[in-house]
């Protein structure tokens, strides 16, 4: 623990130095990059780390490392990793444990913060050793976003690798922080006037009950039509396309089996209809449709 206490004394260091002449530059830059991401309306909640740790310049470096460079004593070198997920909150009897809600990883994290099982944490998670810790500049959310925050994530994941070539899970959060930092801009409720005008939030839902819960996740599985987005125990994402693997593919519709419960999410009702459509004739008897809905944002979250 005062390895990292040595370390979080010594952060404020780097954008102290940020302030300078020499870094004046790269400041501007940083900004009108973070701006450009958060389409220049957000608050800028995570600036400060998306200017330390993630923007490089063309000497390809970020302001840690140019820190490090000039102040190799630092203590700040006693980070070996760092990297800025959303994290669900396990309790173990070792300690607080974080589960990255998107790869699944575990973390036990070094920490005397009292949070809650099940909590939503957005945070930075710091290696030293092998020990994990996060600064002060994290934020929860209840448990009830966790859906939320994967089916939002995913659908730009999915996105991304279909303009650009399939990429490791990991590496994409890595690599396109500010994905994550707009989401959760957008989710504390900056912009939110603005983000809707632009985008539709209105959401056709449609509830299906399952008798057979193994035999409807192999069916969804095996067709094609299907991209499995999440899966884990009990726990089945996936989007609906159609014409997929074609220059005409479209996202139709998001699914969730969760237990006996399919949950069908489209952007409008003739989406809508092609999804129950393609259920009805998937799963067949399997599945029995229950209901329709129409869901503004507020209701979603």
């Amino acid at each position: 623990m005062e390895r990292w206490l040595s370390v979080q004394e010594n952060m404020d260091q780097i954008l102290f130095d940020a302030m300078s002449i020499e870094h004046e530059a790269f400041v501007i830059k940083a900004k009108e990059a973070y701006e450009f991401g958060i389409e220049g309306r957000a608050e800028g909640l995570f600036f400060s780390a998306y200017l330390t740790y993630h923007f490089t310049d063309d000497s390809g470096k970020t302001l840690l490392q140019k820190h490090l460079e000039k102040h190799p004593e630092s203590p700040l070198n006693m980070i070996e990793e760092s990297r800025f997920s959303v994290y669900e909150v396990r309790n173990y009897p070792a300690g607080v444990g974080l589960k990255d809600i998107f790869t699944r990883q575990d973390f036990l994290l070094k920490s005397d913060e009292e949070m809650e099982e099940g909590d939503i944490l957005v945070a930075r998670l710091f290696k030293l050793g092998t020990d994990y810790f996060i600064n002060e500049d994290h934020m929860i959310f209840p448990s009830t976003y966790k859906d939320t925050f994967v089916k939002g994530f995913m659908e730009k994941y999915n996105e991304y690798s279909r303009m650009n070539g399939i990429v490791d899970l990991d590496y994409f959060i890595k690599n396109q922080p500010l994905v994550l930092m707009k989401f959760v801009e957008i989710l504390n409720g900056v912009e939110q006037e603005s983000y809707e005008a632009e985008e539709d939030y209105t959401v056709y839902q449609t509830i299906y009950l399952v008798a057979d819960t193994k035999a409807a996740r192999n069916l969804l599985a095996s067709d094609e039509a299907f991209d499995i987005t999440l899966e884990e125990s009990g726990f089945f994402v996936a989007s609906l396309y159609s014409d997929k693997g074609t220059e005409d593919e479209n996202l139709i519709a998001e699914l969730i089996l969760d237990g006996n419960r399919i949950e069908i999410e489209a952007l409008d009702t003739f989406k809508q209809n092609l999804a129950k459509e393609k259920i009805g004739t998937l799963l067949g008897e399997i599945a029995v449709h229950f209901k329709d809905e129409v869901l503004s944002m507020d209701d979603l979250l």
